[in-house]
């Protein structure tokens, strides 16, 4: 394929896809700007790799491999950043249980923009976190809520990850 051919078909492809494209990232990713930079990164990629479609399959489904692929790539890297950006939900509630000077600074910083994020949760993920942050371990949590320990251990696990996004949704806000 020529630099020629390359830049027509990339064109078409282009045009005829740029929106389906765009809608199908918001399943993935909700907020626009990001979305329209991970779209912009896969026509980038698709511009870049076109010489290597084979026509073994329908060009848009490999496009679209590539753009759910982008997206989970940006995810990922996305909640790294998160995690690593941010007061972590595990020192919040390490500074709850521990007060002193430096603590209050972590307290003073978090547990407004946690206590917001806990009261969005259900009925089952708050009393789980609460039961936390009261000193209690996932087995005695599990007996309590007659669950077994693995599945409030995994429910302890995705809700902090949930609150974590939820506090640097709000910080973005502010």
């Amino acid at each position: 394929m020529t630099q020629e051919e390359r830049d027509i078909k990339f064109i078409d492809c282009y045009s005829r896809f740029h929106n389906f494209m765009s809608n199908y990232c918001q399943r993935f990713i909700r907020d626009r700007d990001d979305r329209a930079d991970v779209v912009h990164d896969a026509f980038l990629k698709i511009y870049k790799n076109l010489h290597q479609f084979k026509n073994k399959s329908n060009i848009n489904t490999w496009m679209f491999a590539i753009a759910r692929n982008t997206c989970l790539n940006h995810i990922k890297t996305t909640q790294y950043k998160v995690s690593k950006q941010y007061i972590s939900l595990d020192k919040i509630i390490l500074a709850s249980k521990k007060p002193d000077p430096e603590n209050d600074f972590i307290n003073k910083k978090g547990v407004s923009s946690l206590k917001k994020a806990i009261s969005d949760l259900g009925e089952m993920q708050q009393q789980e976190i609460e039961y936390l942050l009261s000193g209690f371990k996932s087995k005695e949590i599990a007996k309590m809520t007659n669950r077994s320990d693995d599945t409030v251990r995994k429910s302890l696990s995705r809700t902090k990850k949930h609150l974590i996004v939820k506090q640097h949704n709000s910080r973005g806000k502010t």
